[in-house]
């Protein structure tokens, strides 16, 4: 509390109980939600099935095979499929204008 709304520095053991009580906090629910331990727990164990999760599947072949452009292509289209492809920017389009000077 001291730390928070006085700006004390706490004391190294204080955050290093804080530190262990997150961790074993983390690792209950891994363990009882993953059955898996929270160090083992990657981004890709936390998507779904489906062309996002395949995408990165198929960047981390080209990674382990030095491809990286396969990498880079890859996880571009992940992105696209897990956040530009849900939006709508069609209401932005403006058919007589350009970005580029004329």
């Amino acid at each position: 509390m001291n730390a928070k709304h006085h700006a004390f520095q706490p004391q190294s053991r204080d955050v290093m109980e804080a530190m262990d009580a997150a961790l074993e906090a983390f690792n209950g629910i891994a363990s009882i939600l993953l059955h898996c331990n929270f160090a083992r727990v990657s981004a890709m164990d936390l998507i779904d099935e489906g062309a996002e999760k395949s995408h990165l599947t198929m960047a981390i072949q080209a990674h382990e095979s030095k491809n990286s452009f396969g990498v880079a292509s890859n996880v571009r289209m992940a992105i696209y499929e897990m956040i530009e492809s849900k939006f709508d920017v069609s209401s932005f389009a403006q058919t007589n204008q350009t970005l580029l000077p004329s």
